[in-house]
């Protein structure tokens, strides 16, 4: 995913991947968002509970896999 403009949102979400986190209530919303404002980002950080693959044919389903971006396990999120 490249870079979103200086002004664009960024919505940043911290949490392992798994089922009982919402993923499937939080890219449904963000499908809104995407609607609404193209240049949006989504950034999902968190290790991969098992729902990755899951998640990434939702994003493509729903038409938002290019302003969804997997991040994975990160130790630097304060920074």
């Amino acid at each position: 995913m490249p870079p979103p403009a200086a002004t664009a949102p960024v919505v940043v979400t911290v949490a392992n991947l798994l089922p009982h986190k919402g993923y499937d209530i939080l890219l449904a919303a963000w499908q809104l968002v995407a609607a609404a404002r193209p240049d949006a980002r989504l950034l999902c950080v968190g290790s991969d509970g098992g729902i990755l693959a899951d998640l990434r044919a939702e994003c493509q389903r729903r038409g938002i896999a290019a302003s969804v971006e997997f991040a994975g396990l990160r130790r630097d999120v304060p920074q």
